[in-house]
Order: structure tokens, then C-alpha cells, then sequence
């Protein structure tokens, strides 16, 4: 083991609740790429690379680039220096490596350079293209200000320790360490050379930013990759990526196929035949080569739920989407449409489990939903709906296939 391989297998991303439990940072650091890849093959939609303005295969090379460096910005003097606090062990092997902790830090000091951020401002000193880097630095859901230059020392010199700490020595030590995460990440991902590192645009930033946040939250449940003892370097199991997906135990995407709906198929769905307004708005939708925004406004009793789901099923046929998210004004409201979302939704596959929920702050009281299957059932039941605990959160709600 050579001298940066030393600092590197030392860094440190999460502590348990003792000193005897941690999780090295290039361990996370691959965690997270793997559980990105099982993402990118399981659970995105066809459109989502597509959406991104991406072929599908550079795509998914650039999303697991950014897995494999999202947290980059905890190889900082700072970072380490207030984590090896509660594992001094550890932080004693960084000293041991060549890393000098010759600083003291307060609170104020050391909000300076959160670790989003210093990842990104970390990634421009590497070359990364900024439209790329900002994604790391938005990761924890609010964008950085990149302001900083970390070639050489600032007028911030508070800012400055942040990275580096006070002894002059560290500055090479560290950028050999971050170019050593970032070379890795490259060929880990694909890329021969930082300059293949596609140029995305706003709105691809916003989608890998929220894709990458997903990822972290994976690849951050101790449940699913367990922390590491305090003396072990790396985990044994090779296959942890691949153990902790099969545990997430995710049902199927919703792939609906038809992109024409007859007066049958809409019977045989809401039990009866379809009034000349819905078909005239379904045809409208069968026949649309770009859609968009449909505005369909009409009395109650219309039948305006009916041809909005009947819709979504032509539109994510069409288009490569996976899911629908129903939204109304009012608490009561939802509960009212939701028994006929569920008819619908059951519907849907005769094989295979999808994920539904009722997203609103009084769920829990709502009988019908609280009486739908939790977890993929171990036998066939008779709906094919379930509510896995993973979406139930008020953040990962709108991530199941029926909202």
C-alpha cells in the first residue's frame, strides 16, 4: 500500500453512535456508485437519459461519475478533523499517514465549507466542467455558491484551513487525494479522460441532482450497507451493492404499453363506456406527436378523473414514463378520488406489485390506505398494489409509481 493509497483508505464519512463503528469515505464513495448503477438499470424510466438531453449509456456513465465523487468534499482537514473526534483511531491513522491536524476549529469557522460545497469548488480545481460540478455541490438539495480558488492561498485564510489546515504540507498531500477519488471515479464510471465529462444544462442538473440525493440516501441507510468496525479498512462483502438492493426489495416500474385506448379496453378499465367528450380528449392525446399540457374543463360528472387516468396511460406509453402523480386542492378531496385511483391503479398489471401512495399529512387515518399490503407479499394477493416503506416519507412519497 503506497502513501496515498494509506490517506485514502483512512479518510473517514460516518460514525455510529460509538467509537467502535465507521464507514471509510472511498467506501461510500462506491456504495453509492453501485446502488446508482442498480438505479439507472431498475428503477429510472426510459425517458429520464432522454430527458437529460443524454444517450441512455452516457448517461448512466455520468450519474455514476457523480455517485463515485459526490462526497469528495469530506477529504478536508475540517471534515476530517470534526469527525475523527468521534473516532480517534482513525484520525490518528491520517496523522500517522501525513495529514497534520495542527488546527482547531468553532462552529461558525467550520460552516464555511460544508461538504457539498467544498466538493464542488474541489472539482473545478480538478477541471471537472462546472455544469457537472454543480451537481455535487447542490446534492444536499440547496446549490453552492462557488466563489473560491483552492490553487493557491486566499485572503480567506479561515476559508483556506478549511481545506488544508494550517500546515503548507497538506496542500499536496490532499490534491493527490483528491485527484486520486477523482481518477478513480472517472474509470470506475467509464471515462478515459475529466474532458469526455459531458455539458448538461440547467434542467439535467436539477434531475441528477435529485437522482444523486436518492442514491446518497441509499447508500447512507445503514440497513441496507452496514457500518464498518472501527479496525477494518474495507468490507468483505464483495456483492454489497447487490445484497442491499435485493434487500430494498423495490416492486417492478409501472410499464404500461397501450398508446390507443378502444371503447373496450376503457370499459373493461371504469366499467363503462366512454362519453363522446372523453374520447374526443383521448383522441386528441393518441394523436399528439409532442405532447405537453392537456387542460381538460368541464362540469362535474364528466367524467374528468376517468379520462385523466385512461390519458396517463396513453401519454406514459408514448413518452417512456413510469409513473402518476394525481394531485387535488384538499385533503378531503384526495381521500374522495383515491378509492377510483386504486381501481385504476389495481388494474394496471396482473403480474407484477406497484407502488402507491396517498401523500398528505392525515394518510395514516385514511382506512383504505392503511389496509393496502406492505412490502411485496411472500404469496400472490389479489392486488397488485402494495406501499412500500421505503416512499413512506414526506421527501420519497412522489418517488412511487402511483401518488
Amino acid at each position: 500500500m503506497n502513501f496515498t493509497e494509506q490517506i485514502l483508505y483512512s479518510l473517514m464519512a460516518k460514525t455510529g453512535k460509538n467509537t467502535s463503528e465507521w464507514l471509510p469515505l472511498f467506501q461510500h464513495l462506491q456504495d453509492t456508485a453501485d446502488i446508482m448503477s442498480c438505479l439507472c438499470d431498475e428503477f429510472l424510466s426510459p425517458s429520464f437519459a432522454r430527458a437529460c438531453g443524454l444517450e441512455e449509456n452516457e448517461f448512466k456513465k455520468l450519474a455514476i461519475f457523480l455517485a463515485a465523487v459526490h462526497d469528495i468534499g469530506k477529504a478536508i482537514v475540517v471534515f476530517q478533523y470534526k469527525i475523527g473526534d468521534k473516532l480517534p483511531e482513525r484520525k490518528f491513522s491520517l496523522e500517522a499517514s501525513g495529514i497534520n491536524f495542527d488546527v482547531s476549529y468553532d462552529k461558525e469557522k467550520a460552516k464555511q465549507t460544508p461538504h457539498a460545497f467544498a466538493g464542488e469548488e474541489i472539482l473545478n480545481l480538478l477541471g471537472c466542467p462546472k455544469c457537472v460540478s454543480t451537481v455535487v455541490g447542490s446534492h444536499h438539495g440547496v446549490p453552492a455558491e462557488s466563489v473560491q480558488d483552492l490553487s493557491w492561498p486566499q485572503k480567506d485564510i479561515a476559508f483556506y484551513e478549511n481545506y488544508y489546515g494550517r500546515d503548507k504540507e497538506n496542500v499536496e498531500v490532499l490534491q493527490d487525494i483528491w485527484q486520486t477519488i477523482f481518477d478513480m471515479a472517472l474509470d470506475y464510471a467509464g471515462f478515459l479522460d475529466v474532458s469526455e465529462l459531458p455539458d448538461i444544462d440547467r434542467s439535467s442538473q436539477m434531475l441528477l441532482s435529485g437522482l444523486l440525493i436518492m442514491a446518497d440516501w441509499l447508500a447512507s441507510n445503514t440497513e441496507l450497507f452496514p457500518l464498518l468496525l472501527v479496525e477494518d479498512l474495507k468490507p468483505d462483502d464483495k456483492l454489497r451493492a447487490e445484497r442491499a438492493w435485493a434487500k430494498l426489495d423495490f416492486p417492478q416500474m409501472w410499464n404500461p404499453e397501450r398508446t390507443v385506448i378502444s371503447n373496450e379496453n376503457f370499459k373493461e378499465t371504469f366499467g363503462f363506456e366512454p362519453r363522446s367528450v372523453q374520447s374526443e380528449v383521448l383522441k386528441i392525446v393518441e394523436n399528439s406527436e409532442n405532447p405537453g399540457i392537456y387542460i381538460f374543463e368541464a362540469p362535474m360528472g364528466c367524467g374528468k378523473t376517468e379520462t385523466s387516468l385512461a390519458a396517463s396511460e396513453i401519454l406514459a406509453s408514448k413518452c417512456g414514463k413510469n409513473g402518476v402523480f394525481f394531485g387535488l386542492p384538499t385533503q378531503a378531496t384526495a381521500n374522495g378520488i383515491f378509492p377510483r385511483i386504486l381501481s385504476w391503479a389495481e388494474k394496471q398489471s396482473t403480474e407484477l406489485y406497484h407502488s402507491v401512495q396517498l401523500n398528505h399529512g392525515s394518510a395514516a387515518l385514511n382506512s383504505l390506505f392503511q389496509n393496502i399490503q406492505r412490502g411485496i407479499p411472500q404469496e400472490e394477493s389479489d392486488s397488485g398494489l402494495i406501499i412500500h416503506n421505503w416512499f413512506c416519507d414526506s421527501k420519497k412519497a412522489c418517488l412511487a409509481d402511483f401518488v
